[in-house]
């Protein structure tokens, strides 16, 4: 197992739900009484916190996570509209993606677009 720690990351890059931690995944090997407390973001985090940056890459991300069922659209409108009402960054071009991922993910759900 290998463990990449990006020291550049801050939370405060994207936006990022409150109770992302909540949410979070403890890995099985390290257990509590291990001296590393290992957690991975929930895949409804992962797509909220890629509204930030938004590269074609993170909305490719997001639309994965939502074909393959990791996430549900009414969930990540609730939360990411939430996080991005606390983000301290401009919050007009996270919702602008956010929107235009749902169409697109629900005009492709119904058959429409490819």
């Amino acid at each position: 197992m290998e463990l990449n720690y990006d020291l550049q990351y801050n939370t405060s890059f994207g936006p990022l739900h409150e109770d992302y931690w909540e949410r979070s995944l403890p890995l099985e090997e390290f257990p509590l009484e291990s001296a590393p407390h290992l957690h991975v973001a929930a895949p409804i985090d992962i797509a909220i916190s890629k509204l930030g940056r938004a590269t074609d890459q993170d909305v490719d991300d997001i639309m994965v996570l939502l074909r393959a069922g990791f996430i549900v659209t009414a969930e990540l409108r609730q939360l990411a509209l939430q996080a991005i009402d606390m983000y301290v960054g401009n919050k007009e071009p996270p919702r602008s993606i956010l929107t235009n991922i749902l169409h697109d993910y629900l005009e492709t759900a119904d058959g429409e677009a490819l």
